[in-house]
């Protein structure tokens, strides 16, 4: 049996200089391309979020040393020791949730209704005249919160609260009249994923609205999973 010396040993030396190799949780993907056998890692080494009963967690979000996660109908922060707190309760039971961080507030939104958590514990149902209940995906860019309208409609509304919202902030994906899917934020843009087209938008220089469709960018296709959109090797925020 022949022994092939992917790497290193892996073993840390007294002095970094002469040896700060690690490898924990790799795992091996061979190509025929440059590099025959590439290693990637995977998170953690400790299981430090589970599901907090027989059903899965509805959607987390991962803020400073601490988790925020929705199971069933209840708001929990989880802490490093695993410590699970209450902080509110939704008026769903199930179904993906999707949250958003501004630095201060985390916005909630179920499909149904619309929830704040002012950090640290101050949880609350967004009212107001205008509320864009339906919203089943949310994001933060450029100092505003963005939702989708439910639905399968093609708008998208934006606060820069979260707390307070205007029926007049809002714009629409009107390349194909195919339904939103999700919004999200990726490298300064606001993707508008919709079921056969997505759009980018970027930050708008007009005081009538805070994004506007970047010219010649739209791709002439959608998505089919709506909550396998992701960030590349994003730790921050998981909706299962």
């Amino acid at each position: 049996m022949a022994i092939v010396p992917f790497f290193g040993l892996g073993q840390q030396s007294e002095s970094h200089t002469v040896s700060a190799q690690r490898h924990v949780n790799l795992y091996a993907e061979q190509s025929d391309d440059k590099s025959q056998i590439s290693f990637f890692g995977t998170p953690g080494l400790n299981l430090r979020l589970d599901d907090l009963g027989d059903t899965p967690n509805r959607g987390w979000i991962a803020v400073g040393d601490l988790y925020y996660l929705v199971h069933r109908g209840t708001l929990y922060s989880v802490n490093n020791a695993g410590t699970v707190t209450s902080l509110g309760t939704l008026n769903t039971t199930s179904g993906r949730v999707d949250m958003a961080y501004n630095g201060t507030l985390i916005l909630i939104v179920d499909g149904t209704n619309l929830y704040t958590l002012t950090l640290p514990s101050t949880f609350a149902q967004v009212t107001g005249v205008f509320v864009p209940n339906g919203a089943r995906t949310c994001t933060w860019m450029a100092g505003q919160f963005s939702v989708d309208e439910g639905n399968d409609g093609d708008k998208f509304y934006t606060s820069t609260s979260g707390t307070a919202w205007d029926a007049l902030d809002f714009s629409s994906a009107e390349s194909n009249p195919d339904g939103l899917e999700r919004v999200f934020a990726d490298n300064g843009e606001i993707v508008l994923a919709g079921a056969n087209t997505t759009e980018f938008w970027g930050v708008s220089q007009s005081e009538d609205f805070a994004f506007a469709a970047i010219t010649g960018a739209t791709a002439e296709f959608g998505l089919a999973a709506r909550w396998s959109l992701r960030l590349l090797a994003s730790a921050t925020r998981n909706t299962r």
